[in-house]
């Protein structure tokens, strides 16, 4: 990990397919945290964390609501996906 780049949030957004505020927004909410966080605020993502925010935008599609994703993150067992997406 050490050698790769790290992408700033607006190449880590465009590349994700998805706006600044929405990373940030889950940043806020413990869903998606970026890489590093410097001193002057700036966020840094690396190219492996594209999998997972495109999982999460993935989930917010199937009409998964915030509380839901983080309930399901924060999950540990198998089935926890099927348990939020079959009523």
């Amino acid at each position: 990990m050490a050698n790769d780049k790290l992408l700033s949030i607006s190449e880590f957004a465009k590349l994700a397919g998805t706006t600044r505020r929405t990373l940030i927004f889950y940043d806020q909410k413990y869903i998606f945290k970026p890489m590093k966080i410097e001193e002057n605020g700036y966020r840094y993502y690396s190219y492996e964390q594209l999998y997972q925010i495109g999982f999460i935008l993935g989930l917010r599609d199937l009409g998964l609501s915030v509380e839901e994703i983080e309930d399901y993150l924060g999950d540990s067992s198998r089935d926890a996906l099927n348990k939020k997406l079959i009523p």
